[in-house]
C-alpha cells in the first residue's frame, strides 16, 4: 500500500492534467469559433466544446467529490448527515459523461461539516499535548527540587 502523501500528489497531478487538457481544448476551438461566419456555426461550435471541457469538469469534481467524503470518513462523517430537503432527496449527481459527483450544495455542506469536525480535532490535540508538556515540566521542576535539597543535606 503506498503512502497517504503519494496518493495525493498522483490525485494533484491528474487533477492539473485534467484541466490541462480541458484549456487545450477550449483554446483549440476558441479559433474555430473565431473563423466560424454564421451565428449557428459558432453556436454549434460553443457546445461542442462545452460538451468535451464537461467530461474533464465532470473527472474534476468526481475526483475531489471522492477526495471529500474520504476526508468526511476519517471524521466520522457520512455524506447522509448533510440532510436534505424534500424536493432535493439524493446528493450524488450522474454526469453526462457518467462520473457521480456530488451536488455543489451538498459538496459545500459536507465540506463545512468535514473542516469544522477537523478543526475540533486539532483543537483537541492541542489541548492534550499543552496538558502533556505541563506535566512534563512539572516532573523535571520537581525534580530539580528534590535534586537541590538532597545536595543542600550532603554537604
Amino acid at each position: 500500500m503506498m503512502p497517504d502523501w503519494v496518493a495525493q500528489t498522483r490525485l494533484r497531478k491528474r487533477k492539473r492534467d485534467l484541466q490541462k487538457k480541458s484549456d487545450n481544448v477550449y483554446q483549440f476551438l476558441e479559433s474555430d469559433i473565431l473563423k466560424a461566419d454564421t451565428h449557428e456555426k459558432r453556436r454549434d461550435i460553443e457546445a461542442l466544446r462545452q460538451f468535451l471541457c464537461a467530461q474533464f469538469d465532470e473527472e474534476i469534481m468526481a475526483m475531489e467529490s471522492r477526495e471529500l467524503v474520504a476526508r468526511a470518513r476519517r471524521c466520522h462523517i457520512d455524506v447522509s448527515d448533510i440532510g436534505s430537503k424534500p424536493e432535493n432527496e439524493d446528493h450524488w449527481v450522474h454526469g453526462v459523461h457518467g462520473a457521480w459527483f456530488l451536488q455543489p450544495k451538498s459538496f459545500m455542506a459536507l465540506s463545512e461539516m468535514v473542516e469544522e469536525a477537523e478543526h475540533q480535532f486539532v483543537k483537541a490535540r492541542v489541548v492534550a499535548n499543552d496538558f502533556w508538556w505541563k506535566f512534563v515540566t512539572a516532573i523535571a521542576a520537581i525534580t530539580a527540587a528534590v535534586a537541590a535539597i538532597l545536595n543542600l543535606f550532603r554537604h
